[in-house]
Protein backbone atom coordinates (compact mmCIF):
# COMPACT_ATOMS: atom_id res chain seq x y z
CA UNK A 1 0.00 0.00 0.00
CA UNK A 2 1.27 3.45 -0.91
CA UNK A 3 -0.38 6.52 0.59
CA UNK A 4 0.61 9.82 -0.97
CA UNK A 5 0.05 13.42 -0.01
CA UNK A 6 0.24 15.70 -3.03
CA UNK A 7 3.36 17.89 -3.09
CA UNK A 8 4.15 20.63 -5.58
CA UNK A 9 7.27 20.04 -7.66
CA UNK A 10 8.67 23.39 -6.51
CA UNK A 11 8.83 21.99 -2.97
CA UNK A 12 11.27 19.26 -3.95
CA UNK A 13 14.74 19.52 -2.54
CA UNK A 14 17.41 18.58 -5.05
CA UNK A 15 19.85 17.49 -2.37
CA UNK A 16 22.81 17.15 -4.68
CA UNK A 17 22.73 20.91 -5.30
CA UNK A 18 22.75 21.97 -1.66
CA UNK A 19 25.62 24.22 -0.66
CA UNK A 20 26.64 22.10 2.30
CA UNK A 21 27.57 18.63 1.12
CA UNK A 22 28.26 15.52 3.19
CA UNK A 23 31.86 14.38 3.11
CA UNK A 24 31.18 10.88 1.89
CA UNK A 25 28.27 9.08 0.19
CA UNK A 26 27.89 5.32 -0.28
CA UNK A 27 26.22 4.46 -3.59
CA UNK A 28 24.47 1.13 -4.05
CA UNK A 29 25.38 -0.06 -7.56
CA UNK A 30 23.23 -2.71 -9.22
CA UNK A 31 25.06 -2.75 -12.54
CA UNK A 32 22.25 -0.86 -14.25
CA UNK A 33 22.31 2.58 -15.84
CA UNK A 34 20.28 4.34 -13.11
CA UNK A 35 22.62 3.68 -10.20
CA UNK A 36 25.63 4.34 -12.44
CA UNK A 37 24.32 7.79 -13.39
CA UNK A 38 23.44 8.46 -9.74
CA UNK A 39 27.11 7.91 -8.85
CA UNK A 40 28.21 10.04 -11.81
CA UNK A 41 26.03 12.98 -10.75
CA UNK A 42 27.30 12.87 -7.19
CA UNK A 43 30.91 12.86 -8.37
CA UNK A 44 30.20 15.85 -10.60
CA UNK A 45 28.82 17.69 -7.56
CA UNK A 46 32.04 17.13 -5.64
CA UNK A 47 31.01 14.30 -3.36
CA UNK A 48 33.45 11.63 -2.25
CA UNK A 49 31.63 8.60 -3.61
CA UNK A 50 32.10 5.12 -2.19
CA UNK A 51 30.66 2.60 -4.65
CA UNK A 52 29.31 -0.57 -3.09
CA UNK A 53 27.97 -3.62 -4.94
CA UNK A 54 25.24 -5.31 -2.91
CA UNK A 55 24.30 -8.90 -3.72
CA UNK A 56 21.32 -10.24 -1.82
CA UNK A 57 20.54 -13.90 -1.32
CA UNK A 58 17.23 -13.84 0.51
CA UNK A 59 13.74 -13.97 -1.02
CA UNK A 60 12.59 -10.42 -0.26
CA UNK A 61 9.80 -8.78 -2.26
CA UNK A 62 10.86 -5.34 -3.51
CA UNK A 63 9.21 -3.20 -0.84
CA UNK A 64 10.55 -5.15 2.14
CA UNK A 65 13.88 -5.62 0.40
CA UNK A 66 14.26 -1.84 0.14
CA UNK A 67 13.43 -1.36 3.81
CA UNK A 68 15.51 -4.16 5.31
CA UNK A 69 18.32 -4.73 2.79
CA UNK A 70 19.09 -1.70 0.62
CA UNK A 71 18.08 0.87 3.21
CA UNK A 72 18.57 -1.40 6.21
CA UNK A 73 21.69 -3.54 6.13
CA UNK A 74 23.40 -1.50 3.41
CA UNK A 75 22.61 1.81 5.14
CA UNK A 76 23.95 0.53 8.46
CA UNK A 77 27.08 -0.83 6.78
CA UNK A 78 27.69 2.42 4.89
CA UNK A 79 27.26 4.64 7.95
CA UNK A 80 29.13 2.51 10.48
CA UNK A 81 31.74 0.56 8.51
CA UNK A 82 32.43 2.91 5.59
CA UNK A 83 31.78 6.01 7.73
CA UNK A 84 29.60 7.56 5.07
CA UNK A 85 27.42 10.54 5.87
CA UNK A 86 24.62 9.38 3.58
CA UNK A 87 23.81 6.79 0.95
CA UNK A 88 22.45 7.25 -2.57
CA UNK A 89 20.61 4.96 -4.97
CA UNK A 90 19.38 5.08 -8.55
CA UNK A 91 15.71 5.06 -7.59
CA UNK A 92 13.34 7.48 -9.29
CA UNK A 93 12.14 9.27 -6.17
CA UNK A 94 12.51 12.65 -4.48
CA UNK A 95 12.44 14.18 -1.02
CA UNK A 96 11.18 17.42 0.48
CA UNK A 97 11.95 19.06 3.80
CA UNK A 98 8.87 20.31 5.64
CA UNK A 99 9.08 21.67 9.17
CA UNK A 100 12.34 19.87 9.75
CA UNK A 101 11.02 16.53 8.51
CA UNK A 102 12.41 14.94 5.35
CA UNK A 103 9.65 13.25 3.35
CA UNK A 104 9.47 10.98 0.34
CA UNK A 105 7.64 12.44 -2.68
CA UNK A 106 7.21 11.75 -6.39
CA UNK A 107 10.08 12.39 -8.83
CA UNK A 108 9.97 14.30 -12.10
CA UNK A 109 9.51 11.15 -14.22
CA UNK A 110 5.99 10.01 -13.34
CA UNK A 111 6.29 6.95 -15.59
CA UNK A 112 9.32 5.65 -13.68
CA UNK A 113 8.09 6.76 -10.23
CA UNK A 114 9.39 4.18 -7.72
CA UNK A 115 8.07 5.71 -4.50
CA UNK A 116 5.64 2.78 -4.25
CA UNK A 117 8.59 0.45 -3.64
CA UNK A 118 10.04 2.86 -1.07
CA UNK A 119 6.80 3.40 0.83
CA UNK A 120 7.90 1.34 3.85
CA UNK A 121 11.10 3.27 4.51
CA UNK A 122 11.19 4.76 7.99
CA UNK A 123 11.64 8.47 8.69
CA UNK A 124 15.14 7.72 9.99
CA UNK A 125 16.10 5.89 6.78
CA UNK A 126 14.80 8.69 4.57
CA UNK A 127 16.93 11.16 6.53
CA UNK A 128 20.13 9.47 5.33
CA UNK A 129 19.19 8.95 1.66
CA UNK A 130 19.93 10.95 -1.50
CA UNK A 131 18.07 10.37 -4.77
CA UNK A 132 20.23 11.98 -7.50
CA UNK A 133 17.73 11.08 -10.26
CA UNK A 134 14.86 13.03 -8.65
CA UNK A 135 14.73 15.68 -11.38
CA UNK A 136 15.64 13.49 -14.37
CA UNK A 137 13.62 11.37 -16.77
CA UNK A 138 14.75 7.93 -17.86
CA UNK A 139 15.60 9.30 -21.31
CA UNK A 140 17.76 12.01 -19.75
CA UNK A 141 19.53 9.40 -17.62
CA UNK A 142 20.35 7.26 -20.64
CA UNK A 143 21.55 10.31 -22.56
CA UNK A 144 23.83 11.33 -19.70
CA UNK A 145 25.21 7.81 -19.49
CA UNK A 146 25.90 7.68 -23.22
CA UNK A 147 27.53 11.13 -23.28
CA UNK A 148 29.87 10.11 -20.47
CA UNK A 149 30.83 6.82 -22.05
CA UNK A 150 29.07 4.49 -19.62
CA UNK A 151 28.90 1.09 -21.28
CA UNK A 152 25.52 0.24 -19.75
CA UNK A 153 23.73 3.29 -21.21
CA UNK A 154 21.46 1.09 -23.36
CA UNK A 155 21.06 -1.78 -20.92
CA UNK A 156 17.51 -3.06 -20.68
CA UNK A 157 15.62 -2.20 -17.51
CA UNK A 158 15.31 -4.98 -14.97
CA UNK A 159 11.74 -6.16 -14.43
CA UNK A 160 12.38 -8.94 -11.94
CA UNK A 161 12.13 -8.77 -8.17
CA UNK A 162 15.25 -7.17 -6.78
CA UNK A 163 18.09 -9.59 -6.01
CA UNK A 164 16.17 -12.35 -7.85
CA UNK A 165 16.25 -10.86 -11.33
CA UNK A 166 14.42 -12.62 -14.13
CA UNK A 167 14.25 -16.01 -12.43
CA UNK A 168 10.88 -17.59 -11.74
CA UNK A 169 9.79 -16.46 -8.27
CA UNK A 170 8.15 -19.76 -7.34
CA UNK A 171 11.27 -21.68 -8.34
CA UNK A 172 13.36 -19.28 -6.28
CA UNK A 173 11.18 -19.83 -3.20
CA UNK A 174 11.68 -23.57 -3.51
CA UNK A 175 15.32 -23.03 -2.56
CA UNK A 176 14.15 -21.82 0.85
CA UNK A 177 10.70 -23.29 1.39
CA UNK A 178 10.02 -27.01 0.96
CA UNK A 179 7.01 -28.08 -1.04
CA UNK A 180 4.11 -29.19 1.14
CA UNK A 181 0.96 -30.22 -0.65
CA UNK A 182 -2.37 -28.91 0.55
CA UNK A 183 -5.89 -28.29 -0.67
CA UNK A 184 -7.52 -25.57 -2.76
CA UNK A 185 -10.92 -24.91 -1.20
CA UNK A 186 -13.80 -23.13 -2.93
CA UNK A 187 -15.05 -20.66 -0.30
CA UNK A 188 -18.54 -20.51 -1.81
CA UNK A 189 -19.11 -24.27 -1.42
CA UNK A 190 -16.42 -25.16 1.15
CA UNK A 191 -15.40 -28.06 -1.12
CA UNK A 192 -11.93 -29.18 -2.14
CA UNK A 193 -11.36 -28.35 -5.81
CA UNK A 194 -7.70 -29.24 -6.20
CA UNK A 195 -4.27 -29.69 -4.70
CA UNK A 196 -1.48 -27.10 -4.36
CA UNK A 197 2.25 -27.24 -3.60
CA UNK A 198 2.24 -25.03 -0.50
CA UNK A 199 0.40 -21.86 0.59
CA UNK A 200 3.55 -19.70 0.32
CA UNK A 201 3.62 -20.08 -3.46
CA UNK A 202 0.31 -18.26 -3.99
CA UNK A 203 -0.84 -14.69 -3.50
CA UNK A 204 -4.22 -13.04 -3.00
CA UNK A 205 -5.84 -12.23 -6.35
CA UNK A 206 -3.75 -14.74 -8.30
CA UNK A 207 -5.60 -16.53 -11.11
CA UNK A 208 -2.77 -18.04 -13.14
CA UNK A 209 -0.75 -21.14 -12.39
CA UNK A 210 -3.39 -22.70 -10.15
CA UNK A 211 -3.78 -25.72 -12.43
CA UNK A 212 -7.41 -26.24 -11.49
CA UNK A 213 -8.57 -28.14 -14.54
CA UNK A 214 -12.13 -29.17 -15.29
CA UNK A 215 -13.68 -26.17 -13.52
CA UNK A 216 -16.68 -24.35 -14.93
CA UNK A 217 -15.09 -20.91 -14.43
CA UNK A 218 -11.72 -19.39 -13.66
CA UNK A 219 -10.68 -19.33 -10.02
CA UNK A 220 -8.96 -16.56 -8.04
CA UNK A 221 -7.04 -16.93 -4.78
CA UNK A 222 -8.94 -15.04 -2.07
CA UNK A 223 -7.35 -16.25 1.16
CA UNK A 224 -4.95 -18.61 2.91
CA UNK A 225 -4.86 -20.56 6.17
CA UNK A 226 -1.21 -20.89 7.13
CA UNK A 227 -1.75 -23.33 10.00
CA UNK A 228 -3.79 -25.73 7.87
CA UNK A 229 -1.86 -25.10 4.64
CA UNK A 230 -5.09 -24.32 2.81
CA UNK A 231 -5.53 -21.91 -0.09
CA UNK A 232 -9.02 -20.50 -0.56
CA UNK A 233 -10.29 -19.77 -4.05
CA UNK A 234 -13.41 -18.24 -5.53
CA UNK A 235 -14.95 -18.37 -8.99
CA UNK A 236 -14.74 -15.36 -11.29
CA UNK A 237 -18.49 -14.72 -11.00
CA UNK A 238 -18.14 -14.17 -7.24
CA UNK A 239 -14.69 -12.61 -6.95
CA UNK A 240 -15.99 -9.12 -6.16
CA UNK A 241 -17.83 -10.45 -3.12
CA UNK A 242 -14.78 -12.18 -1.66
CA UNK A 243 -11.92 -10.01 -2.92
CA UNK A 244 -13.31 -6.54 -2.23
CA UNK A 245 -12.71 -4.73 1.07
CA UNK A 246 -14.11 -1.56 2.61
CA UNK A 247 -10.67 -0.33 3.67
CA UNK A 248 -7.30 -1.32 5.04
CA UNK A 249 -5.10 -0.43 7.97
CA UNK A 250 -1.86 1.48 7.47
CA UNK A 251 1.62 1.08 8.93
CA UNK A 252 4.84 3.08 8.96
CA UNK A 253 3.30 6.48 8.28
CA UNK A 254 5.72 9.39 8.50
CA UNK A 255 4.24 12.43 10.28
CA UNK A 256 0.89 10.81 10.97
CA UNK A 257 -0.74 13.91 12.46
CA UNK A 258 -0.15 15.98 9.33
CA UNK A 259 -1.44 13.22 7.05
CA UNK A 260 -4.61 12.98 9.13
CA UNK A 261 -5.48 16.62 8.44
CA UNK A 262 -4.28 16.76 4.82
CA UNK A 263 -7.01 16.95 2.14
CA UNK A 264 -6.69 15.33 -1.28
CA UNK A 265 -5.12 12.02 -0.26
CA UNK A 266 -4.62 9.33 -2.90
CA UNK A 267 -3.50 5.72 -2.60
CA UNK A 268 -2.72 2.64 -4.66
CA UNK A 269 -2.29 -1.04 -3.87
CA UNK A 270 -0.08 -2.04 -6.81
CA UNK A 271 2.82 -0.44 -8.63
CA UNK A 272 1.12 0.36 -11.94
CA UNK A 273 -2.33 0.90 -10.49
CA UNK A 274 -4.01 4.26 -11.05
CA UNK A 275 -4.11 6.23 -7.81
CA UNK A 276 -7.57 6.71 -6.33
CA UNK A 277 -8.87 9.27 -3.82
CA UNK A 278 -9.15 7.94 -0.27
CA UNK A 279 -10.44 9.07 3.11
CA UNK A 280 -8.16 8.77 6.12
CA UNK A 281 -9.54 7.95 9.57
CA UNK A 282 -8.84 6.02 12.77
CA UNK A 283 -10.83 2.84 13.41
CA UNK A 284 -12.37 1.82 16.74
CA UNK A 285 -8.96 0.53 17.89
CA UNK A 286 -7.34 3.88 17.03
CA UNK A 287 -5.46 2.31 14.11
CA UNK A 288 -4.92 4.53 11.03
CA UNK A 289 -7.19 3.32 8.23
CA UNK A 290 -8.20 4.36 4.73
Amino acid sequence: MLLKCQAESSQRTNIINQAVKPLKVGVGLSGGVDSAVAALLLKQQGYEVIEEHKQGRTPNPDILCNRFVKFGSFLTYALKELRCDQIATGHYAATVNENGIKKLVKPKDANKDQTYFLSQLTAEQITHVIFPLAELTKLEVRTLAKNHGLTNHARKDSTGICFIGERNYAQFLQNYLPKKTGHFIDVSTNKIVGEHQGYAFYTIGQNKGLNLGGCVERYFVCGKNVDRNEVYVVGASQNEQFLNANGCTLTNLVNLEQIARTPGLHAKLRYRQQEVPVRFEFNNKNVPTI
